[in-house]
């Protein structure tokens, strides 16, 4: 079958149909671009895939000297008798540990509350709770 690539309408009133539908529909796309005012509205950019780029901290807030970590006690919170925060000085964390990104979103760890299981047996667990004393921990067997 062969089609040709154009074609003549021969039907005059259905030509002029045509030519009044595109006619409209210049129109109304005319009318939509000038009335809705796209252009008058604002937006808010949101960030995907952010990167965070941080500087290097002054030596009054890190290191083992800091007043948050030499003088950990005066930052205690006691919210009520079950719940206590009691910090006992610092740590440096991990690079993994400190900082957790996600797609939108970036958490810096500012208080850690560790506890640490160990099972064992025999003086493999005497060893292991002296251990944990002397480090500032607390054990129970």
């Amino acid at each position: 079958i062969n089609v040709p690539k154009t074609v003549s309408i021969q039907n005059s009133r259905l030509g002029l149909l045509f030519r009044f539908l595109q006619a409209v529909a210049l129109a109304f796309i005319g009318w939509y671009a000038f009335y809705a005012g796209a252009w008058w509205t604002s937006s808010e950019p949101e960030g995907h895939g952010l990167v965070l780029w941080r500087g290097r901290p002054s030596a009054t807030v890190t290191g083992p000297d800091a007043v948050h970590c030499t003088k950990a006690r005066s930052y205690w919170y006691h919210y009520n008798d079950e719940v206590s925060f009691l910090p006992t000085g610092c740590k440096k964390l991990l690079p993994s540990e400190a900082a957790v990104t996600g797609s939108n979103d970036i958490l810096f760890a500012t208080y850690v509350q560790d506890s640490v299981v160990h099972e064992g047996s025999g003086s493999n667990c005497d060893n292991m709770a002296s251990e944990c004393q002397n480090s500032g921990g607390n054990s129970s067997q």
